[in-house]
């Protein structure tokens, strides 16, 4: 299947157009001219659907239309953008990006050191050692020892200090973490309750071997459930030493992802506009407890 394709602002018609192949079918029964549109844009490295099916940034770069097989991810909770040929720094709330080295696999696989809830070690989760970046997941998805683990120290971490979690968690719910939500007592919005949960933190060798942090706050962590509760946006699966980075952990973050270097940048973005989203950890110092503890 293919369609004429314009990427950006300002194209021409009849120079900057090309004919993109984007799926393969068996069987045409003219649904594309009534079905509503998906929005998915397959960016994956692998062709083996189809040896037609080159991947949109491989397209463009031959064709001279980018200089760099790369693109950029910035997904908001309403909104974000999609950059093609690398990324301008647009909404950054980070200085700049922090890159990591990718696998050579059709996926964008990175290698995971562990994780850390406001720089405190979760102790057994070094195991969990492959991380994937997927936007195609709606959900972050992790393993059921993994799951239980984020129970025990959220438990620990909104016992430490009565200003931490305002709202106590859900243990009836099996399923999910989750915490009660007064609306009556955050009247301009919940940030000042996001701001009473800890920074998720997973942990990555950058490309120079430094120790780095790729941080979840909970202004993007968490999401409303009902009216009186808001959930991890996480679910559980069967894969042991697999997380699945999906569209909840990507939320108000720039993904960068580099095709020719085999390297995924990240950074802090406002991808679209949210008065509720925590900024950075700076905003959190003197209201949380961080790393000091053991």
């Amino acid at each position: 299947m293919q369609d004429k394709f314009f990427f950006g602002e300002g194209f021409h018609r009849e120079e900057d157009g090309f004919n993109l192949t984007f799926g393969c079918v068996q069987t045409e029964t003219h649904l594309f001219y009534s079905q509503a549109a998906d929005g998915i844009l397959g960016l994956t490295r692998s062709n083996r659907a189809s040896p037609y099916m080159t991947p949109i940034y491989k397209q463009l770069k031959e064709r001279h239309l980018i200089d760099k097989e790369a693109f950029t991810l910035c997904l908001g909770k309403d909104g974000g953008y999609f950059q093609l040929g690398g990324s301008d720094g647009q909404g950054f709330v980070d200085p700049a990006l922090q890159w990591v080295g990718s696998w050579d696999t059709d996926a964008f696989q990175v290698t995971l050191l562990g994780a850390s809830m406001n720089g405190h070690a979760i102790a057994g989760s070094e195991e969990f050692s492959i991380g994937v970046i997927d936007s195609g997941t709606t959900f972050t998805y992790i393993p059921h020892k993994l799951f239980n683990l984020l129970v025990i120290h959220f438990d620990w971490f909104c016992s430490l200090d009565q200003t931490h979690c305002l709202g106590h968690r859900d243990r009836n719910e099996q399923t999910n973490i989750c915490f009660a939500y007064d609306e009556s007592k955050f009247p301009t919005g919940p940030k000042e309750y996001f701001q009473s949960y800890p920074v998720l933190n997973f942990l990555v060798s950058d490309i120079e071997g430094k120790r780095a942090e790729m941080k979840w706050f909970a202004s993007e962590y968490l999401y409303r459930d009902r009216r009186d509760r808001y959930c991890l946006a996480v679910e559980k699966f069967s894969r042991s030493n697999e997380v699945l980075l999906g569209g909840s952990f990507m939320r108000q973050n720039a993904f960068v992802f580099d095709l020719e270097a085999r390297r995924i940048g990240w950074a802090r973005a406002r991808c679209n506009p949210d008065p509720n989203m925590v900024l950075n950890e700076e905003e959190l110092r003197g209201k949380q407890i961080f790393d000091s503890i053991t």
